[in-house]
Formats: structure tokens, sequence, C-alpha cells
């Protein structure tokens, strides 16, 4: 291939990644940030039950990025990010339409978190072997990706907060 296409498909990989990681998950939180009180009537929970929420995705990405980056050496990079992708999707909208009980929530938050960091572990190994003469760029590229994804993530959520509550946060991420 070209290095013209290599450099495409290397902008479009780190764009896909930019956008998924950091706006999936954060929609999530950046709207519990911004509505804390809202979350806990809506759901009846305690706010100790949102921070173990917060807490188990933290996990769910430690164990997900490990397995995941593992798993992408044997099975391939491309169907780990899109299986993955996929099952992130369906896990973060039953977190806020399905849950009839916080236990619930938490196994559903966990298995997305999971899969998000098997994704994730998988994208940037994707992203960097496409431009290995900028894989510096790209990794600080994909790192500020992260922080856009919590702003734009943050501000979403608080829109469809507005509009849906928490029960329309999982599909609108």
């Amino acid at each position: 291939a070209s290095k013209r296409t290599v450099t495409a498909t290397a902008a479009r990989a780190t764009w896909a990644s930019l956008r998924g990681r950091g706006a999936l998950g954060r929609v999530l939180l950046g709207g519990a940030a911004l509505a804390l009180e809202d979350a806990v009537d809506e759901f009846g929970l305690a706010k100790a039950a949102l921070g173990l929420m917060s807490a188990v995705m933290g996990l769910g990405v430690l164990f997900g990025s490990n397995i995941g980056g593992r798993l992408s050496d044997k099975v391939g990079k491309r169907p780990i990010i899109v299986w993955c992708s996929g099952i992130c999707a369906v896990f973060i909208s039953l977190v806020t339409t399905a849950s009839p009980v916080i236990g619930m929530a938490i196994g559903f938050l966990f298995t997305f978190s999971l899969f998000s960091g098997a994704r994730f572990a998988s994208a940037q190994a994707v992203t960097t072997e496409l431009v290995p003469e900028h894989r510096g760029t790209v990794m600080a590229l994909n790192a500020s990706g992260q922080q856009f994804g919590i702003v734009t993530g943050s501000l979403i959520g608080a829109g469809v907060l507005e509009v849906f509550g928490y029960r329309g946060l999982g599909p609108a991420s």
C-alpha cells in the first residue's frame, strides 16, 4: 500500500478509536457527575452505589485491557475491536434501560467496561502499527482523544439528562 493510503487508514483508525474510547463510557459517567442527585432520585440509589459503579468500571477496564491485549495477539486485533464494540453498545444500553436492581446494573457496567478495555488495547495496537514512524504522535493523539471524549460526553450527557433523564443515557451513548 502507498504511504498516503496507510496514513489515511491510520487517521481513520485513530479517529474511530478516539471517538469510541472517549465518548462511549464517558456519556454515562460524565452525565453522572453533572446530575448526581437526579440519578439518586430516578434509580433510588445511594450515593455510595454510584461510587461503587465507577470503581467497578475501572476494574473492568483494568482486567479487560490485559485480557484483550493477549487475546488480540491470538485471534487478531480487528475482530476484537469489532466484537467488543458491539458488545459494549449492548451492555451500556442495558445499564440504564434494563437494570431493575443495582446488582444487575453493576454486572452490566462491569461487562461493558471489561469489553471496552479489551477493545481499547487492540485499537491502540492497531493504530500504532499502521504508522510506526509516528508512534509517539499517534499515542499522544489517542490520549488527547480520551480527554476530548470526556468533555464531549459530559456535554452530550447533560443535554440527554435534561430531555430523557438517566434512562436515556445508555441509548444515547
